[in-house]
């Protein structure tokens, strides 16, 4: 992940309920549950807005519909040879691998509200 992913401190609850349900430009994450103890590795990562984009055909054809709604998982454009990914968990490393696998490229996550995944997923695949 980028270095710059880990400068900043996390977006938690609190900060989400006074945002009003809105993500702000960046917004920040924590690499571990609060329970445990310490916390973890805190970066930020960026947003999308889903509800106001559309997607070419040849980027959303990158990943199955299939594939998309078991992950809950949208592509949104390329950058070179990586494919940039709305995602609910961008520190999902396990889904993370598996996208890198099965698409053979490098991937770029970004943050989506779920309900802009959803949306996003039925608009595109139809």
């Amino acid at each position: 992940m980028p270095k710059e992913w880990w400068e900043k401190p996390h977006w938690n609850d609190s900060d989400w309920e006074h945002s009003g349900g809105q993500f702000p430009e960046e917004s920040e994450f924590r690499g571990a549950p609060d329970n445990l103890q310490g916390g973890g590795p805190k970066f930020a990562c960026a947003t999308v807005d889903l509800d106001n984009l559309t997607i070419p055909d040849g980027v959303i054809e990158v990943i199955t519909e299939s594939m998309a709604r078991e992950n809950m998982v949208i592509a949104v454009r390329f950058e070179g040879h990586a494919v940039v990914i709305a995602m609910l968990d961008p520190i999902n490393l396990e889904l993370l691998d598996k996208l890198r696998f099965v698409l053979n490229r490098e991937i770029t996550p970004v943050v989506a509200r779920l309900d802009s995944i959803v949306a996003a997923i039925d608009r595109h695949y139809p």
